[in-house]
């Protein structure tokens, strides 16, 4: 198995509980990183905050934004 999101794309990252950014929000993966147990790791931008910050796998999900008409 390998990485399940691509360098530059578009992703939703959900925060833990403990962490400042609460609720989901926009991002854009910057490096793959090795797995960390079970899940594979990923450097990403937030849009809202600024700072790259590490995310696991289970934190993200793909932004699939629908073309404008």
């Amino acid at each position: 198995m390998s990485h399940k999101f691509n360098l530059g794309q578009a992703v939703v990252f959900t925060p833990e509980a403990c962490e400042v950014l609460e609720t989901a929000t926009k991002a854009t993966v910057l490096r793959l990183l090795p797995k960390d147990g079970a899940d594979y790791q990923y450097h990403v931008q937030v849009e809202s905050d600024g700072p790259a910050r590490r995310a696991r796998e289970n934190q993200l999900r793909a932004d699939v934004r629908l073309p404008d008409h």
